[in-house]
């Protein structure tokens, strides 16, 4: 029943204070209602798409603030002093680490701002069409690079620095790894099975990097990226960036990946951040056996990882 009827229906002559009145007005005002909304949706989406045909009035805006965030980062970086290399080298079982063994208990590693995690729930509850018109290459980057840097912009106290090995071999570390445990992560939540990372040398010290997996539906998605080593980590710590080549500029475009540990054969990785809150067992096969893997578990452990949310994805 549309609003004319029901408007046709009011003007009988029916007592003012009858139940069907009542029952017509507010059928009349829940009407209303809808209709304003739609007109206010509709007006919404005229506005989104005229913004979307004229880019440049909302790109400089976009960018200042990211510059802006960048800044604020890089200051706060800077104060910090993160993850410097002025702690001396050291060594474990005749291997050589760099940084030092401060333990920290598990599933404790620090200050951290855990709601910044959440905000990646939020993603799925956005209507279909506009995640539609979002790649996922970005969404991807953004759950990668941008919610770990931004909580460590709002963690607390600096934590103790994660120790690493003196020096890596990168054309050795090359190749596909297998991804056999890991902290969840919610860029990696839709992922289903194992997924993987494929690392190719490039010219002038730099690294391609491919990460693919399989999702719940069935469906490879696979993201593009670059690293580098930090200079005078021996190529222990790298720094990768998931962002397209035009927004690299920026400091929060760069990710952490520092290799914990790796055996002599190259066979075997851990791999995390410095906050503590990503970590990888890797392995170029698609299993390990349990002494392995929990030799792993082990230092991550030793290092103030939380191995009590530790997920194992590698096949039985």
């Amino acid at each position: 029943m549309n609003a004319t009827t029901l408007s046709a229906k009011l003007s009988r002559p029916e007592p003012q204070g009858s139940l069907e009145n009542r029952i017509l007005q507010a059928e009349l005002r829940l009407i209303a209602r809808e209709e304003n909304l739609r007109r206010g949706i509709s007006a919404l989406g005229s506005r989104l798409r005229h913004a979307a045909q004229q880019p440049r009035r909302w790109a400089a805006p976009v960018l200042g603030g990211m510059a802006a965030l960048g800044t604020v980062w890089w200051f706060m970086r800077g104060r910090r002093g993160h993850g410097n290399n002025a702690y001396p080298a050291m060594s474990a079982g005749g291997r050589s680490y760099s940084g030092t063994t401060a333990r920290q208990s598990p599933g404790k590693p620090g200050n951290q701002v855990p709601w910044v995690r959440f905000v990646a729930m939020a993603w799925p509850l956005l209507p279909q069409a506009w995640r539609n018109r979002v790649s996922p290459n970005t969404v991807t980057a953004v759950m990668t690079i941008g919610l770990p840097i931004a909580e460590n912009m709002l963690s607390g106290r600096q934590q103790a620095p994660l120790r690493t090995m003196a020096s890596v071999d990168l054309k050795r570390y090359a190749g596909t790894w297998h991804e056999i445990a890991r902290l969840p992560a919610p860029f990696e939540a839709a992922c289903d099975g194992q997924p993987s990372a494929t690392y190719t040398l490039l010219g002038g010290g730099m690294v391609e990097v491919v990460n693919r997996c399989h999702t719940v539906l069935g469906r490879c998605t696979e993201v593009a990226g670059i690293a580098h080593a930090v200079p005078g980590s021996g190529g222990a710590k790298l720094k990768v960036s998931l962002f397209p080549t035009w927004l690299r500029w920026l400091p929060f475009a760069w990710a952490d990946y520092w290799i914990v540990d790796i055996d002599d054969d190259y066979r075997t990785a851990l791999v995390g951040n410095p906050s503590r809150s990503f970590m990888w067992v890797l392995a170029r096969e698609r299993h390990i056996d349990p002494p392995r893997l929990q030799r792993l578990v082990d230092i991550a452990n030793e290092q103030g990882f939380a191995v009590d949310r530790l997920k194992v994805v590698q096949p039985d």
